[in-house]
């Protein structure tokens, strides 16, 4: 009997280390193969995320908070993922956000009228509509979502590129690691 209890315990004993051992490339997380210019005198954050996604508007109070308490040294920026047909129009929102100015204001009560009060922002006329409520003129947002630069920063997704830029690796379900700090709930 005192073998077994030997066994058992070894055997657990086994598993917690295995369960705090180091992330493996490759496996809990991939190296991007062609870094994207930056400033290396700073660190850059980058947030991809996506109006459509749940998890994403649960932890945007955390990411808000902790974006206005950045050392000197760090920038933070956004990604807007684009994983399905339905989110391109989301994206172009939040981009349209971007070139007029609107991110700071806007952002999360873009992310509240679609999880909350349940707000088409993925139909244009319905995203005018709403941005007129934040009072945006309707022609300059008109004018800017249809611009150039809006709808070539969120092309349609394909097999190979949803939810992905193209300068990240092939794996198309990263894990993340989080720092305890940053843990959703």
């Amino acid at each position: 009997m005192k073998q077994l209890k030997f066994l058992v315990f070894a055997w657990f004993s086994c598993l917690a280390v295995l369960a705090h051992a180091e992330p493996q490339i490759g496996k809990e997380y991939s190296l991007v193969a062609q870094p994207q210019p930056t400033d290396m005198k700073k660190i850059e954050v980058m947030e991809i995320f996506s109006y459509g996604c749940s998890h994403c508007f649960e932890l945007e109070p955390t990411i808000a908070k902790w974006s206005k308490k950045l050392p000197g040294d760090v920038t933070f920026t956004r990604l807007h993922a684009v994983s399905n047909p339905k989110w391109v129009a989301l994206g172009k929102l939040y981009y349209t956000l971007e070139a007029l100015g609107e991110v700071e204001r806007l952002h999360a009560d873009a992310f509240n009228a679609f999880h909350l009060k349940d707000v088409n922002l993925g139909d244009e006329k319905i995203a005018a509509e709403w941005m007129a409520k934040q009072g945006i003129d309707a022609k300059k947002f008109a004018d800017t979502y249809a611009s150039f630069g809006v709808p070539n920063n969120c092309p349609p997704p394909t097999a190979s590129t949803a939810c992905r830029p193209s300068w990240l690796p092939g794996n198309t379900r990263p894990r993340r690691i989080w720092p305890a700090a940053m843990k959703p709930r």
